[in-house]
């Protein structure tokens, strides 16, 4: 914690017109979220995407502290959640949710309560990151997507011009016809 509030810290002293999103994932308990919070320069921080694992304590250290959160995993695992004025963004990932449908509701419900919405990936080829931008545009086009992950992957399966290269497929699993 305190290597992450230092680089916050250099951050924020030198790029001071700069809004920062911080993202915890959901891993800190009610208890270290509030230490956390309450040690960051607020007028900086645009939001904290999911401090802890539980709605109710996220909400409680946006309570606290002030600080503006957003929701992630939460969607993702389709667990509830309600409108807080500290709520500021929805963070969809549409592989982990799962259906064109269920993002198209978060999307509506986020501009029913006034909340930004950011499309981001979790771990898709660059042609799912070519959707999941697609997808970007039009749901959320004044906000950055998350579509980082890319880099993890060792290869493209497809080409400049958008055509899959079927020779970088690899197929990992296969199942066997049981008759």
């Amino acid at each position: 914690m305190e290597e992450e509030l230092a680089l916050i810290n250099q951050l924020a002293t030198r790029l001071p017109a700069t809004q920062l999103i911080l993202d915890a994932n959901g891993g800190w308990t009610r208890e270290e979220a509030l230490r956390f919070c309450e040690r960051l320069a607020l007028k900086q921080i645009d939001y904290l995407e999911e401090p802890c694992a539980a709605f109710a304590d996220s909400i409680a250290v946006a309570e606290a502290t002030g600080i503006a959160i957003a929701l992630d995993e939460t969607l993702s695992r389709g667990e509830a959640w309600h409108y807080h004025p500290q709520l500021k963004a929805l963070v969809i990932k549409p592989t982990l949710i799962g259906s064109l449908s269920a993002c198209e509701a978060l999307v509506k419900r986020a501009r029913a309560d006034n909340l930004r919405v950011v499309i981001s990936s979790s771990f898709e080829s660059d042609l799912g990151l070519g959707q999941l931008a697609r997808l970007a545009s039009e749901w959320a086009s004044n906000e950055p997507p998350g579509l980082d992950t890319g880099h993890w992957l060792t290869e493209r399966v497809s080409n400049a011009a958008g055509e899959v290269m079927t020779e970088n497929m690899h197929c990992l699993f296969k199942m066997e016809n049981s008759a």
